[in-house]
């Protein structure tokens, strides 16, 4: 990792650990209301690269009701350089997961799976409001549509990934 303090300004502001791991969050929470006790750990790993990547966050439907698999079929631009995407921010997923533990905002289970703890919502800054809200909302809208998407390696397969 880039020492914080060297880090362009760009990347500290929009990888920063606090504001990934509220992505995390947001999308473990969605997919434990989505019906399940807890997260898949690696599961955490697809998010970001997902997410934070405009042209992909764009193409999300906007219910459940279309599946993963569907989506997939219909955007396979999305699985073009998602493997390298998804390697690349694999350090700012695990700085963001470990930002949530120390701020005691997951739970790591003896099996590896994950649960969010209760927290309070603060106000978000009015600068760049809109894309984060949408970037939350596409979070949680993920963790609802993998609860319903089968298991990791499936999701995985996919989008073209070993886990």
């Amino acid at each position: 990792m880039i020492p914080w303090n060297e880090r362009p300004t760009i990347a500290a502001n929009l990888l920063n650990p606090a504001f990934c791991g509220e992505v995390l969050r947001r999308s473990i929470q969605s997919f434990q209301d989505g019906g399940h006790a807890c997260f898949p750990y690696p599961l955490m790993f697809v998010i970001l690269p997902i997410l934070l990547h405009q042209e992909t966050r764009q193409t999300l439907p906007g219910t459940t009701r279309t599946s993963f698999f569907e989506w997939i079929t219909e955007h396979q631009h999305v699985k073009v350089h998602f493997y390298e995407r998804a390697k690349s921010l694999v350090p700012y997923t695990r700085e963001a997961f470990l930002f949530l533990l120390q701020h005691q905002a997951v739970e790591v289970h003896e099996n590896g799976m994950l649960s969010v703890k209760p927290y309070r919502r603060k106000k978000l800054p009015d600068s760049g409001k809109e894309e984060i809200e949408e970037i939350f909302s596409k979070a949680a809208f993920l963790g609802k549509w993998f609860s319903r998407s089968g298991d990791v390696k499936t999701i995985f397969a996919m989008l073209g990934i070993k886990p």
